[in-house]
């Protein structure tokens, strides 16, 4: 697991990358230093970032012998540690919460010795001898009446927030359960056999697998406003870490009807994360607060998404791509940043492969500018995908971006009405990019605005209704961390 630390009273002549390493070497596996660092502006203490091992103990001193015999001891501080269960050997959660956790004591305790016969049933899983009750409090699902099989079944029906664009999850689950097992049939209270009704079907025993692929398939908003509160098993796997490894915020933009705060959510989901936040999609409520969060509480991230994040400043994502070394794909519709964001996250991520920033194109000549493109050649050496929709970039900035950009092997300039690929720089595309797509070409798999109107003013937004409606939302009071 990366993990950020601040070295200490690092002596001057090791304040370089190769005495940090040296130093760093001893909590785990030296991976990057933060930009400052690097440029040696800020002495009081070293930023670098260190793959650890779940079992190895952090010193809070490491003590570096120097040439002339002299010792000085380097302080350990670190700022942000994610919960780890010695139990399971890994990062993501603590003893405490380990779905490992041991049955409760007090059953061995209620036994009689010469219940060991029992006792040795119920270890070896006995279905005649198991209890009507499982660890974590869920009903067995066998046990439940066709009454409570029925009402979990319309909890799912009457959410229209557990929604995607798949579909229904009270259809997705009748799918899922088909592929899976087959025809399910519930008996009724006499025994006998009712017809296949979507209301009917036993969820609580679908297979946790299955319910987690099921339930990945939504986003971070409908999980914490209805899929969690369905049953006490979708609620537990909620819980769980691994299912925040990917963050979707995506919404329908009428924050101002909405009873909550998502940036608190949003940052509620990062803990849940327990560190392992590997992709998170932002729209329309993104922070220069919220990026700095999500930097201090990961050091995984690949993939980063902003769409229309207004208040999202290029001084937020210059702060922010330091704390990103291992981000592969950028993704940034609209917004007030440029240049400056751009060669940050050039210098701070070589691994990134992917960058989508995308504006509204205008044909209007007065607002040429090669500013953005020019930046990307000269520090997104590696790039193979770019997607620059409604650019204002010329001839001049995409030839600089082909010299500057080598490995580059799709390209879209769909509105970019200031590029001409007639003549040999068309030719060139032609020859160096497998995947091109020209200024004209359609722009119907495209779920944004691409170009200004007439009158020359934006009209941001989607193009097409990919979300359905979320009308029933509740109210957060039983978590304790929005404003009701």
């Amino acid at each position: 697991m990366p993990v950020w630390f601040h070295l200490r009273n690092v002596p001057l002549e090791l304040f370089t990358q190769k005495g940090l390493s040296c130093i760093a070497s001893v909590l785990g596996t030296p991976l990057f230093m933060d930009r400052i660092t690097a440029n040696q502006e800020r002495l009081e203490y070293a930023k670098v970032c260190v793959e650890i091992d779940v079992l190895k103990e952090i010193p809070s001193h490491i003590d570096v012998k120097m040439r002339n015999g002299s010792r000085v001891s380097v302080t350990v501080e670190v700022p942000w540690m994610p919960p780890k269960c010695i139990r399971c050997s890994i990062f993501g959660h603590n003893e405490k919460t380990c779905a490992r956790k041991p049955v409760v004591a007090a059953t061995e305790e209620a036994m009689q010795p010469g219940d060991s016969v029992a006792k040795a049933n119920l270890d070896e899983g006995s279905d005649s001898e198991k209890p009507d009750i499982e660890v974590g409090g869920l009903l067995n699902a066998s046990k439940l009446g066709k009454a409570q099989i029925t009402k979990v079944g319309r909890v799912l029906e009457k959410s229209s927030c557990l929604k995607s664009v798949s579909g229904n999850l009270f259809e997705i689950l009748n799918s899922a359960v088909e592929k899976e097992n087959g025809d399910v049939f519930i008996n009724d209270d006499n025994g006998s056999e009712s017809s296949k009704e979507l209301c009917q079907r036993n969820w609580l025993e679908l297979p946790r697998d299955l319910t987690v692929s099921i339930l990945s398939r939504l986003g971070a908003i409908q999980i914490i406003e209805s899929a969690q509160k369905v049953c006490m098993q979708c609620r537990n796997i909620c819980k769980d870490p691994s299912m925040w490894r990917s963050i979707d915020m995506r919404n329908l933009d009428d924050l101002s009807s909405m009873p909550y705060d998502l940036e608190k959510m949003c940052m509620h989901a990062i803990d849940r994360s327990c560190g392992g936040l590997v992709d998170i999609n932002i729209e329309y409520f993104g922070t220069d607060e919220l990026l700095a969060y999500i930097a201090h509480r990961t050091n995984n991230l690949r993939r980063l998404r902003l769409v229309m994040c207004w208040d999202v400043s290029d001084e937020g994502l210059i702060e922010a791509a330091s704390e990103f070394p291992l981000l592969e794909e950028l993704e940034i519709y609209f917004g007030d940043t440029g240049k400056d964001s751009i060669e940050a996250f050039g210098s701070c991520c070589p691994l990134l492969r992917t960058f989508k920033y995308n504006q509204e194109g205008t044909r209007d000549p007065s607002y040429q500018s090669d500013e953005e493109a020019l930046a990307i050649a000269e520090n997104m050496h590696g790039l193979h995908h770019l997607q620059l929709i409604g650019n204002k970039l010329t001839n001049r900035g995409l030839q600089a971006i082909l010299d500057g950009c080598p490995y580059l092997e799709s390209l879209d300039l769909r509105k970019c009405f200031h590029v001409n690929l007639k003549g040999d720089i068309g030719k060139r595309c032609a020859e160096q990019i497998k995947n091109l797509r020209r200024p004209d070409d359609s722009i119907h798999d495209y779920p944004f605005t691409a170009e200004m109107n007439d009158s020359g003013f934006s009209s941001y937004g989607y193009d097409s209704d990919d979300y359905n409606d979320c009308d029933d939302y509740g109210d957060y009071y039983d978590y304790g961390y929005f404003d009701v």
